[in-house]
C-alpha cells in the first residue's frame, strides 16, 4: 500500500495516483487540510492505524513530505520524500499576517502564530529511526533549497537529486528508485529506539 500525501494549497493528483498504482496497486490519497495541522495529523493518525497490516509506504510533496516523514517516524513505517519541506514553520512565518488563497477549496487563511505553532510541534524528527528516500528536484516551485534539504537529510536517507537537464519529468526519474526501496526489506535500529518519542 502508498499513502500519498498532496502538498500545500493542492489536492491528490489524479495522474500521479494512476502511475503510483503501476507501483503498488493500492493507494490512498486523503485529501489534506493543513490548515488544521492537528487535526489533519489525527486524521492521517486514523488512516493509518485502520490500515498498518498492509504496511503502507508514505509518499509526501512538499508540507505532505512533512506529514509523511513525522507519520512514518510515529509507526516506524517507510516515507519516499518529494521536495519535502521538513521545517514548514520556518517557511510559513515569512507570510505571518498574510492571506494565503487556496484555489483547491475556495477559502482565503490567514498565517498566523498559532499555526505555524501548531505545525513545529507536529515534529517528532528523530533521524535514527527513519527509513526514508528523498528526492529534489532543482526546478521545484516551493522556495525550498533543495542542497539545504540535502545538507539536512543526507546522513541517515538516501537522497536523489533530480537531474533538471534531462528530458524526463521528474516524476520518471524518481520511479524506478521508488519502486525498489518499497522492495527492500525493512531494518529498524532497535536499540536506539525511544519508546518515550512516540505515543499510541
Amino acid at each position: 500500500m502508498i499513502v500519498y500525501l498532496h502538498d500545500f494549497n493542492a489536492s491528490p493528483s489524479e495522474k500521479l495516483i494512476e502511475e503510483l498504482k503501476e507501483i503498488d496497486s493500492l493507494v490512498l490519497s486523503p485529501f489534506m487540510d493543513y490548515y488544521n495541522p492537528e487535526k489533519s495529523f489525527a486524521e492521517l493518525d486514523k488512516i493509518i492505524k485502520d490500515n498498518i497490516d498492509y504496511n503502507p509506504v508514505l509518499t509526501g510533496f512538499g508540507l505532505g513530505g512533512y506529514f509523511a516523514f513525522n507519520i512514518a517516524g510515529k509507526y516506524r513505517l517507510k516515507s519516499a520524500l518529494f521536495n519535502p519541506i521538513l521545517k514548514p514553520w520556518n517557511v510559513l512565518r515569512r507570510y505571518q499576517g498574510e492571506k494565503i488563497t487556496n484555489n483547491k477549496i475556495g477559502k482565503n487563511f490567514k498565517v498566523s502564530n498559532s499555526f505555524t505553532e501548531e505545525l513545529e510541534n507536529l515534529n517528532y524528527f528523530d533521524k535514527k529511526q527513519r527509513d526514508t528516500i528523498v528526492f529534489l528536484d532543482i526546478k521545484n516551485e516551493s522556495g525550498i533549497d533543495p542542497f539545504e534539504t540535502y545538507e539536512e537529510v543526507k546522513d541517515f536517507c538516501d537522497c536523489y537529486i533530480i537531474d533538471d537537464s534531462s528530458k524526463e519529468s521528474s516524476w520518471i526519474q524518481a520511479k524506478p528508485f521508488l519502486k525498489n526501496f518499497m522492495l527492500e526489506e525493512r531494518i529498524f535500529l532497535e536499540d536506539s529506539y525511544d519508546d518515550d518519542l512516540w505515543y499510541n
